[in-house]
């Protein structure tokens, strides 16, 4: 596209390892994109910035990274392949952020490709919007009027379809215009590129937002050449201009250049204004996802999380000086999800005696490769990355010395089994005492002499039952029904998930405490409120749901098993070393939605069997629907 519309003068060959986008040593080596890369083109009477982003699924969060600010997306379908499992993916993707999409399937030239099969096989599995433009007129209206009701009125009036109601049909997401071509060979470009002009038709002059309120949405952070910070973001709102400040939430920052990139260069530029993709240097706080002024909130990442990964250095590292520039890497890759244990030291696998415990998520193993070139390349370090199994920790008897210091009174007691739900105590009071128990009031010094247990006498410690912690409001945006109900009404998804919990805790045999985070409220005071079957707690001014599952998790760790909820990483690393079992987001809902199902079916079989005792007047005996005695 780029070569057709004059943007550049040569033709690039991603084998030939001088592809225009590819400016990475690493994607140059490696034939494929890591980096999503920026190009300007002119096609039409419409200006256009291209973001070229990976397609290898090691790399799909960088992809991802980019749709809050697109207008326009292009699927590319490989016509050996067809649509692939990561193919379904992308889609699924695409439609969540509700992106308007072309479909390019490329490599038609090679003896595998079957246009009548991937045709098909785009009907089948992404649905009948899927529409050939390059078949013959007439055939192309039909098609087109069968996807929608307007279209086919208009198609039946007149004979034919107008091009702006297509590029408005294209807009709705109505419609997937469908090219098919060789980028290889150039065939099919010309005719791609008129599906963007036929696009650009349906966003008239004039549509941008140009009131004075900045807002903009940050989608990348990099280093240019020089160790620059710089904050890639597209301007929704207002204008931006050197010298301008921003506040990026954390503080109040001075913009020093705006950067207009093109492939691996740039030009300084005097302004940004809406629609434009920029990239700004001075701006010391800002994350990617970020949204700037009066730009509201965006979707939050589904993506899965790769696995847990450890990360060795050798002894005679900087430490302190790795981990900031992990910090660093973790900003311009923040899927890696860097975790930094201060406290617990382990022997390195290459070497190094005594280091921190350093972790990361990588989703796959080319991912892992460029990880590691990138800290030799950059930080100049040896590193390894390898799969991370935390130790598992066997619980026994034991007493210890008690004193007070900045950790819990391991010694006292936590909790009996009435503490939870018993009908011999005060619920809210209870687990107010359970909790000040631990990490409350300050207690007097004691000192008394430890009994001395020998290894052999060493007895495994019996645990008193299970409690499962929820991180509420992490558990409600992670779940996509109830971060829809909280983008019109919190308090209502709160109560849902609360009421949804009750339904699970009548199902399973361990006590539920969801916490909710109220740190940002003033002067609040926690709460701890018994919902039906479960507790929720709403935590107090300055104490984040992470901080006080931690806390709770570490108390409980020795009489019980734990398991928490959450999609927060950090969160469940600390759950794994306070010997709690981490649940993901994805899979806990997995398992709700499991269990409603069981409760479904049992009120089902006890709707039909309270049917029959009322009907026969006779008593059924449990396990039997059809009136019959064993």
């Amino acid at each position: 596209m780029l070569y057709s519309c004059g943007a550049i003068k040569k033709l690039g060959r991603v084998d030939h390892r001088d592809a225009f986008l590819d400016t990475d040593r690493q994607e140059r080596e490696r034939g494929i994109t890591i980096f999503a890369k920026q190009a300007l083109f002119e096609s039409g009477s419409a200006k256009w910035t291209l973001l070229d982003t990976p397609g290898h699924v090691d790399f799909t969060a960088e992809m991802e990274r980019t749709l809050r600010v697109l207008d326009l997306s292009i699927l590319i379908v490989d016509a050996r392949t067809g649509v692939t499992d990561h193919s379904l993916a992308l889609w699924e993707l695409l439609e969540a952020y509700k992106l308007p999409r072309i479909i390019w399937i490329n490599k038609m030239d090679l003896a595998a490709a079957d246009y009548e099969t991937i045709k098909q096989e785009l009907k089948d599995k992404l649905g009948e919007a899927c529409v050939d433009m390059g078949q013959d007129e007439q055939a192309l209206y039909e098609e087109i009027a069968t996807l929608d009701e307007e279209l086919l009125n208009e198609f039946l009036e007149t004979g034919a379809i107008k091009q702006e109601s297509i590029s408005q049909a294209i807009k709705s997401g109505k419609l997937v215009p469908c090219y098919y071509g060789s980028a290889l060979k150039m065939e099919g470009i010309d005719k791609l590129i008129s599906g963007l002009d036929l696009f650009a038709s349906a966003m008239p002059e004039g549509s941008k937002q140009t009131d004075d309120q900045l807002g903009a949405i940050v989608y990348k952070i990099s280093r240019d050449e020089k160790g620059g910070r710089l904050s890639h973001m597209k301007i929704t709102h207002g204008t931006l201009k050197p010298k301008d400040v921003i506040d990026t939430g954390e503080s109040e920052e001075k913009v020093n250049q705006i950067r207009l990139y093109s492939g691996g260069k740039f030009q300084a530029i005097d302004f940004a204004e809406p629609g434009m993709v920029v990239a700004i240097q001075g701006l010391d706080n800002t994350y990617a996802g970020q949204s700037l002024g009066v730009e509201p909130a965006g979707r939050i990442s589904a993506l899965e999380l790769g696995r847990l990964c450890k990360i060795s250095y050798p002894a005679s590292t900087n430490e302190f000086k790795f981990i900031q520039q992990l910090g660093e890497l973790e900003e311009e890759l923040p899927e890696i999800q860097l975790y930094v244990d201060e406290s617990e030291y382990e022997a390195s696998a290459i070497g190094h005696e005594a280091g921190k415990l350093v972790l990361i998520r990588i989703m796959g193993d080319v991912q892992n490769e460029v990880l590691l070139n990138i800290i030799s390349d950059r930080f100049n370090v040896d590193a390894s990355i390898d799969t991370y199994v935390p130790p598992i920790i066997e619980i026994e008897e034991e007493e210890e010395e008690e004193e007070i210091d900045d950790r819990p009174d391991l010694n006292a007691r936590w909790l009996s089994s009435g503490d939870f739900g018993g009908s011999d105590c005060s619920d809210e009071e209870e687990l107010q005492k359970i909790f000040e128990r631990t990490y409350g009031k300050q207690q007097q010094k004691i000192h008394k002499v430890a009994e001395v247990i020998e290894p052999a006498k060493a007895k495994k410690k019996e645990l008193l039952g299970d409690y499962l912690l929820v991180d509420g409001y992490n558990i409600i945006f992670a779940w996509e029904d109830l971060r829809e109900l909280a983008k019109v009404d919190t308090g209502a998804a709160r109560d849902a998930l609360i009421e949804m919990m009750c339904n699970y805790r009548s199902w399973t045999t361990a006590d539920i405490v969801v916490v909710f985070d109220a740190y940002k409220i003033k002067g609040g005071q926690r709460r701890i409120e018994r919902h039906g079957n479960i507790y929720v707690v709403y935590t107090e001014e300055a104490e984040s749901a992470d901080t006080y599952i931690e806390k709770l998790s570490y108390g409980m760790k020795k009489k019980y098993r734990v398991k928490v909820a959450t999609s927060d990483y950090a969160e469940q690393v600390i759950a794994l070393g306070n010997n709690a079992q981490p649940i993901w987001a994805a899979d806990f809902r997995k398992d709700v939605d499991r269990v409603n199902e069981q409760i479904a079916e049992w009120l089902k079989t006890y709707k039909i069997k309270s049917e029959l005792e009322n009907r026969n007047r006779i008593v059924i005996k449990e396990g039997t629907t059809d009136g019959k005695n064993d």
